[in-house]
């Protein structure tokens, strides 16, 4: 239930607005008390698929609902459902390019719930909506740019959005088509760079882990602020960002010795799982794990793949994973406490 904050945030113009600090706090964050990592190794996967034997080579994000996962490939306007209970052959989703009904001129995000699947286009700000097999069922017309959607219960999405010119997060009751929202923008496009981020949500809560700040944040359903601390990888991001001119216009980028935070997050009991960008490093390749409640680091686990993507149920951790030039599907039981 949970998705990368997925814009072109390279590259920004910024010519027409200036920083402002006042919302500085959404960045500020309580430090952890642990300073290094409690590792444990978890276990070799219970059940791997290799995307490459199905000549799929761009899967990405890793949505779920009781019974399957789903993935987009991004070499198509297609979405990839697996049955949970094995790895058998993948299904695919296939929506047609174009603008008629059902159609996409673009595929950013996918939410899932138990009846129906959420395709996100940016292009045309709209949501395909479809049963789990990809039945066509209605196109709604979003007021907003669908790049980050989340599944949250009762047929109402989430989505985040530092480019939305009112909220970074907006619900959207789909059946009322009413939409309200909350942490409020109060800055220009020169900050957004600052603001993207991966989110996990379920009925009560909405968990936002940052990509270029260290920070996790956890919110009520309601839109209360419940935490923000740093990560256990809590890093200066004073020197992340630079502005440079491109023509007429100022461009806002990440510096060239600019650090990555979180590049997944997904919430499962009393746990926040979260995946840290290595940054260069090789033996980078953990899984940390914070307190739901309160956002203080616990332990990592470490595994013999890079994770990328990952989401968790009540009886198992699944992750997209990275071996070499392989995109692998994994399935790891939790360990034992």
């Amino acid at each position: 239930m949970k998705n990368f904050f997925t814009v072109s945030f390279f590259i920004l113009l910024a010519g027409c607005s200036e920083e402002r600090p006042e919302f500085q706090h959404f960045l500020d964050g309580e430090p952890q008390d642990q300073a290094e990592r409690i590792v444990t190794v978890l276990d070799s996967p219970v059940d791997i698929l290799n995307f490459s034997d199905f000549d799929i080579y761009s899967p990405g994000t890793l949505e779920q609902n009781s019974t399957h996962l789903f993935l987009i490939d991004f070499g198509s306007y297609s979405i990839i459902k697996l049955a949970k209970e094995n790895f058998q052959q993948p299904e695919t989703i296939l929506f047609r390019e174009g603008s008629g009904p059902g159609e996409l001129q673009s595929l950013q995000s996918i939410a899932a719930g138990e009846k129906h699947l959420y395709a996100g286009d940016p292009r045309q700000r709209r949501i395909v909506v479809t049963d789990t097999d990809g039945n066509h069922i209605r196109d709604i017309e979003a007021r907003f740019s669908p790049d980050n959607l989340v599944y949250v219960g009762e047929d109402m999405l989430l989505n985040y959005d530092a480019h939305q010119q009112d909220n970074l997060f907006t619900f959207y009751d789909m059946y009322r088509d009413s939409m309200s929202g909350f942490e409020e923008i109060e800055f220009g496009f020169s900050e957004v760079m600052k603001y993207p981020g991966y989110l996990s949500a379920n009925g009560s809560s909405i968990y936002f882990s940052g990509y270029s700040e260290p920070l996790l944040r956890k919110y009520s359903i309601n839109g209360e602020l419940l935490f923000s601390r740093k990560t256990i990888d809590n890093f200066d991001t004073s020197d992340q960002y630079e502005e440079r001119t491109m023509g007429d216009n100022r461009i806002v980028t990440f510096s060239d010795d600019a650090l990555f935070s979180a590049i997944d997050v997904s919430q499962q009991g009393e746990y926040l799982y979260v995946i840290p960008y290595h940054n260069g490093n090789k033996d980078y390749k953990y899984i940390d794990l914070y307190s739901s409640e309160t956002g203080r680091y616990v332990k990592t686990y470490t595994l013999e793949y890079y994770p990328r993507k990952i989401i968790t149920d009540e009886n198992f951790i699944h992750m997209l994973v990275r071996d070499g030039e392989d995109n692998l599907l994994v399935k790891y039981r939790y360990p034992n406490p």
